[in-house]
């Protein structure tokens, strides 16, 4: 386990002879949101990070956007590239960052005023090694985006995580960085695998929305176009790359014959099996109680979701609202 602690620091203000964090961002053709981008890092709580930009040969106003943001904030710096992909953008930023961590966004997403403040608190406490939290999308599509716990045994069976995430540059230089095998897509995908297959990196998800993850039109997402047609054979890739996948993938199987577990989202409804027999379930509904059912019929208990969770949740929507609005 690579969980290291640390004695909790004094707030970091942009007086520190250098940033604890570097959030790194890979530019292509983003003049539509990249502005919402760079006003979510300035407005963060935690001062003491720079932001690198790489300018992946973008043919828009992108460009421009990052020129009249690197005058406006000494903490941003720009780099310009040819066209080369996120991986080479990414990893060349890596390089140049000076920050002990790094924390990767996209130049379409946003983040919460707190998301850093909370991450960097939360790895020097020691609580994991790559620091998340609660995913909310927008745009094309509203709502949480319910990820499974990053496991070993759930990553076997797909994606867990976004690809923003806070972890120590050390870690990263140690991994190798991502692997330009998975230039047309799923780099995400095999750097967490990375992480948590070969370095048993430990994953801390706070339990917060703090990052706001826009669904864009299909036609302007490049990974999404390059990962639809080479997805079957990147996914045969991972599962060579990483043995232990096929070993989890049958594992769960088997779980699932014996013991399962189903979650409906859109119903708000769990329901766990024996031998598929549904032997009890919970349900949220509209009134905000959750009824707890023995083999998903008789009434067991019910109790009252917490007010301020559903506080939190309306915050947040209202939050999409307003960035649904800007588009």
């Amino acid at each position: 386990m690579l969980v290291k602690k640390h004695t909790p620091q004094k707030k970091n203000t942009q007086c520190d002879k250098s940033p604890k964090v570097t959030v790194i961002i890979p530019v292509y053709n983003a003049e539509k949101y990249l502005a919402d981008t760079l006003r979510s890092i300035l407005s963060q709580t935690f001062t003491n990070f720079e932001v690198i930009c790489i300018d992946d040969g973008s043919t828009d106003k992108s460009a421009d956007i990052l020129s009249m943001y690197e005058k406006k904030d000494k903490r941003i710096k720009v780099v310009k590239q040819e066209n080369k992909g996120v991986i080479v953008a990414r990893n060349n930023a890596v390089k140049l960052a000076k920050g002990e961590f790094i924390y990767f966004l996209d130049s379409d997403d946003v983040i919460d005023e707190r998301l850093l403040e909370k991450s960097y608190n939360a790895i020097i406490e020691g609580k994991g090694d790559i620091i998340t939290c609660r995913v909310m999308t927008f745009g094309r599509e509203n709502g949480e985006m319910y990820l499974p716990k990053p496991t070993k045994f759930n990553m076997a069976r797909g994606n867990c995580l976004v690809n923003a995430a806070l972890l120590r540059k050390s870690l990263f230089d140690k991994s190798g960085g991502f692997d330009m095998a998975f230039h047309m897509g799923l780099e995400d995908y095999d750097f967490w695998l990375n992480m948590i297959y070969r370095h048993n990196a430990v994953f801390y998800r706070i339990p917060e929305f703090l990052f706001y993850y826009r669904i864009k039109p299909k036609d302007e997402s490049r990974n999404m176009l390059h990962a639809s047609l080479h997805n079957k054979e990147l996914l045969n890739f991972l599962r060579k790359k990483y043995p232990e996948m096929v070993t989890y993938k049958k594992l769960y199987k088997l779980m699932s014959f014996i013991f399962q577990i189903r979650h409906k989202p859109k119903k708000h409804k769990t329901v766990i099996r024996l031998f598929k027999l549904p032997i009890f379930s919970a349900k949220q509904k509209k009134n905000n109680k959750i009824y707890y059912s023995l083999f998903d019929l008789i009434p067991v208990c019910n109790r009252r979701v917490q007010q301020c969770k559903i506080d939190e949740i309306m915050k947040v929507e209202q939050v999409c609202k307003e960035l649904n609005k800007r588009m």
